[in-house]
């Protein structure tokens, strides 16, 4: 077996973990004795990650996740499979990385699962690659370059037959396009197709019903824009909300979409010039085209009253609007009723649920020091939830944390 000689961390990986040494000692402690209402804490690794880990839960709530890794040998693909509640050996994949990041785990067939991550080719352009991972994290096929052009950005959603459809923004650097793509269940991808061009930062929902909603920016004039996808085809495409909120000097996170019963959902996550970070939204009723106004999202006093939310995760407040403010919103993927959205206020890990395009409750779930970048919220058949975040660590890294509310 011929072995790897792995690289050294990147100016930017050694830059995140001055970072996250800079948020460990600027932050208080979290309280042990403070448990979450779900029970333990489940540590998963440690990294100069700068968001979640990735995680794919199976219908039965047996997981897997990644996340890149970084030692004195170099970088590296990292995953873990966790079983009854269990976690593995972490297991480092043999896929020759760059600087990795923005991974993302789907399902294939003959429970395999895809990885997707950008990261720079040989000749330093930034691509969009996957590899097929077997149940026992062994390596299938891959890795596999899907972007045969710069890629910026994307967003992915499971076919329910093991295929993943991809959008990816890139091309011209200033004048970035979308493309649309699939990857068949054994891992090989398709021929891309351009959808639209001055567009970027992909959100892809699909419906309960089959229908996919794209939402993108357009770089050039700050408009956020909304269409379906028939195949490769965009229709009913019209501009959502005609600027973010960004003045200069601001920075602008993250794009994601998302349905609860009767509502679209847009949230955005940005950094002020001065340092603060905010969580957006912004929405329509599914049965109209007309969006509303664009708020920031923030919660009142928790009421002595409960609500009931459709989902298998404990006591749920009931809550109004307020100015306790949320920072880091990460929505759930599917169309429930209710719509739970993780993040961070104050100190604490959050889930705020939306309904009717409204906050309608919270749950308190665990101290932070800090969130480093969006978390991540998955259920599975049972309506369990599945939260997986990361946050400042003593060593100056990031640790990757898991919390289930399935017992």
């Amino acid at each position: 077996m011929m072995l790897r000689q792995l690289k050294k961390p990147s100016p930017v990986v050694r830059l995140l973990w001055l970072y996250l040494a800079f948020l460990a000692g600027c932050t208080t402690a979290s309280d042990p004795a403070e448990a979450s209402p779900w029970g333990e804490v489940l540590h998963l690794g440690a990294a100069p990650q700068g968001s979640a880990p990735a995680l794919w839960v199976q219908p039965t709530g047996d997981m897997t996740s990644a996340w890149v890794g970084a030692s004195s040998s170099g970088v590296h693909q990292d995953a873990r499979l966790i079983t009854r509640g269990t976690a593995s050996d972490v297991i480092t994949l043999p896929l020759p990385p760059v600087n990795p990041y923005a991974q993302a785990l789907l399902p294939a067939r003959d429970d395999n699962l895809h990885l997707m991550w950008l990261d720079k080719n040989p000749d330093g352009e930034l691509r969009l690659y996957a590899a097929l991972l077997s149940p026992g994290l062994g390596i299938e096929r891959g890795p596999m370059v899907i972007s045969s052009q710069t890629a910026l950005r994307y967003a992915a959603i499971p076919s329910g037959s093991g295929e993943v459809f991809t959008i990816w923004s890139g091309g011209h650097i200033a004048e970035p396009s979308l493309y649309a793509q699939t990857i068949d269940s054994r891992g090989i991808p398709g021929t891309a197709v351009r959808l639209t061009t001055n567009a970027d930062w992909p959100a892809l929902f699909r419906a309960n019903d089959g229908v996919m909603y794209l939402l993108w920016l357009n770089p050039e004039n700050g408009t956020l824009y909304e269409a379906q996808l028939a195949g490769d085809q965009l229709t009913g495409q019209q501009a959502a909300v005609s600027r973010l909120g960004l003045q200069p000097g601001d920075r602008l996170h993250d794009l994601t979409a998302a349905l609860d019963a009767t509502h679209f959902y847009a949230f955005w996550n940005i950094t002020r010039v001065d340092g603060e970070l905010e969580s957006w939204v912004v929405a329509r009723p599914l049965d109209h085209s007309e969006w509303g106004e664009p708020y920031r999202i923030g919660i009142g006093a928790a009421k002595a009253d409960s609500i009931q939310t459709g989902f298998n995760s404990g006591f749920v407040s009931a809550v109004d609007t307020g100015e306790n403010w949320l920072r880091w919103a990460a929505p759930m993927p599917g169309q429930y009723e209710t719509l739970p959205l993780a993040g961070g206020i104050a100190n604490d890990l959050v889930i705020v649920y939306l309904r009717e395009g409204e906050v309608v409750g919270y749950q308190r779930m665990a101290p932070l020091r800090a969130l480093v970048g969006s978390p991540l919220l998955r259920t599975d058949q049972d309506r369990y939830l599945y939260l997986a975040w990361s946050e400042p660590a003593e060593n100056g890294l990031a640790a990757l944390q898991l919390l289930t509310s399935r017992p």
